[in-house]
C-alpha cells in the first residue's frame, strides 16, 4: 500500500503513467516489484498488483552496481541493458527518459525509485531534487514498517520457542501447535478474515496449550484413563 501511494504520487508530480518500485533480494539475486504503473493500453495506469513480478538479474542484465545505488538518467535508446529491460519490458515504454533514485535505510541499500519521464531533455536540478527526495521519504517510511515487521517476527519467535518446549513437554503432542496454527490461518484466509484478524488467531492456536508448561509429565503420557484428581488438573490448562 505504501509503495503504491508513492507510486501514485510520482505519477501525479512527473506527469508520468510508467512508474516501479523494485526492492532488491539478495537471496533470489534479483529484484521484487512492490508497486508499478505500467504505460500501456494507451497510457493506462495498473496500479493493482495481486501478486509481486520478480525479475532475474542475471537473465535481465542487471549489471553494474554502482547504477543501481546512485542517482540514474538516461534516454531509453541509450540506458544501460539493465534500465533498458526496466523501461520497455517492464514499464512498456519506448522513449522518453528513465530516471532512477536508490532506496538506503541507514546505509542499507533496499531498491530503486525509478520512473520514465515523457522529455527528450535532461530533468532539471528542481526536478532531480524532487526524486532523490521521495526516494528519501519512501525509504524513511520503509524502515518504520521494517522495523516494526522485525518486533513482530521476535515477538513470535518467543511464543513458538516456548510452545515448542511446551509440546516437548510430552511425544503425542511434538508440533502440535505449530499444525494447528497453520491450519486456524489458512481457515482465517479461506473465510475472508481480515490479516489483523488471522494474526489474533495464528497467536491464540499458538498458545492454546500453554498451560501445560504446569501439568505433571506422568499426567500428559498416562497411558489409561485419568482419575478424577487428574482430570481436573488437566482442566485447568486451558486457564493457568
Amino acid at each position: 500500500e505504501l509503495f503504491r501511494r508513492v507510486a501514485d504520487i510520482v505519477s501525479d508530480l512527473f506527469s508520468s503513467d510508467a512508474v516501479v518500485i523494485a526492492l532488491r533480494t539478495g537471496v533470489k539475486n534479483g529484484w521484487e516489484i512492490g508497486a508499478l504503473h505500467c504505460a500501456k493500453d494507451g497510457g493506462s495506469l495498473d496500479s493493482e498488483l495481486d501478486y509481486n513480478p520478480f525479475a532475474v538479474e542475471e537473465i535481465q542484465g542487471f549489471d553494474g552496481e554502482e547504477e543501481w545505488t546512485s542517482y540514474y538518467e538516461s534516454s531509453i535508446e541509450d540506458a544501460t541493458p539493465g534500465f533498458a529491460f526496466l523501461s520497455r519490458d517492464l514499464l512498456s515504454a519506448d522513449s522518453g527518459r528513465v530516471v532512477s533514485a536508490p532506496l538506503f535505510v541507514e546505509r542499507r541499500y533496499l531498491g530503486i525509485l525509478a520512473l520514465v519521464v515523457d522529455k527528450a531533455d535532461p530533468l532539471d536540478a528542481d526536478e532531480r531534487r524532487d526524486v532523490r527526495l521521495l526516494a528519501d521519504q519512501t525509504a524513511v517510511a520503509l524502515r518504520g514498517i521494517l522495523e516494526h515487521e522485525a518486533r513482530e517476527e521476535n515477538f513470535l519467535g518467543v511464543i513458538q520457542a516456548l510452545t515448542r518446549a511446551i509440546d516437548a513437554k510430552s511425544k503425542w503432542t511434538a508440533g502440535h501447535s505449530e499444525r494447528v496454527a497453520d491450519t486456524s490461518m489458512a481457515l482465517g484466509r479461506r473465510l475472508g478474515l481480515s490479516p489483523a484478524y488471522v494474526r489474533q488467531l495464528r497467536i491464540a492456536a499458538i498458545l492454546h496449550d500453554a498451560g501445560k508448561i504446569g501439568v505433571n509429565e506422568a499426567i500428559l503420557d498416562k497411558p489409561g484413563r485419568l482419575d478424577p484428581v487428574e482430570f481436573e488438573e488437566i482442566k485447568r490448562h486451558p486457564v493457568t
